[in-house]
Parts: structure tokens; C-alpha cells; sequence
């Protein structure tokens, strides 16, 4: 939901910084609109988190149960591994790589 946001957001932004001075609106009115799409960010994300859109509408995020929380718990932590190892690794290749081209020593 925060990429479509984003997303949307971003594409709000650049039609308004395209019309607002073929209207005649003043500079601060796209300020303000960026303003109050970067203030907004956190609200739509909590609805998102607390409801969701179905078929039958729109309506409210059921609770989970313990264990699912714990199943998706160690999801996160084995994802946070991943990316530490994978950021590890790419700071370990891009270190190696340097070495080798560099003329020092």
C-alpha cells in the first residue's frame, strides 16, 4: 500500500507541477501540496494497516492469532539475515574488486 501511495503521490506532484502555472496558482500552492503528501504518508499507511479493501468492501483487519505472529515473525528475522548477509557480501566484493584494480602496493 506505501508503493502505491508513493507512487500516486508522486504522480500527483508532477501533473500539479505542470497545470498549477498554466492556471496562474502561485509557487507555494505545489509546496503545499508536497507539504501535505509527505504529512499524510503515516495516516494512510495506519488505515492501510487497519483495514482492508475486499469485495464486499471496505473493512477492518481481523485480528491474527499468536501463532501467526510468531510464523511471520521468524519470516522477518530470516529476511533481516538475508540482507545482512547480502550487504556483507557486496561490501566483500565490491572491497575485492577495488583491491584488484587499484595500483597500490
Amino acid at each position: 500500500m506505501s508503493g502505491f501511495y508513493v507512487v500516486g503521490s508522486w504522480l500527483i506532484i508532477q501533473v500539479a507541477d505542470v497545470f498549477f502555472p498554466a492556471w496562474g496558482l502561485p509557487e507555494t500552492a505545489l509546496r503545499f501540496l508536497i507539504v501535505a503528501t509527505i504529512l499524510c504518508f503515516p495516516t494512510a499507511l495506519i488505515f492501510a494497516w487497519t483495514f482492508d479493501i475486499t469485495s464486499s468492501g471496505i473493512v477492518k483487519t481481523a485480528p491474527a492469532h499468536p501463532g501467526e505472529l510468531l510464523r511471520r515473525g521468524l519470516k522477518i528475522d530470516e529476511l533481516v539475515d538475508d540482507l545482512i548477509e547480502g550487504l556483507r557480501r557486496a561490501g566483500l566484493e565490491n572491497h575485492d574488486s577495488y583491491a584488484e584494480n587499484s595500483n597500490i602496493g
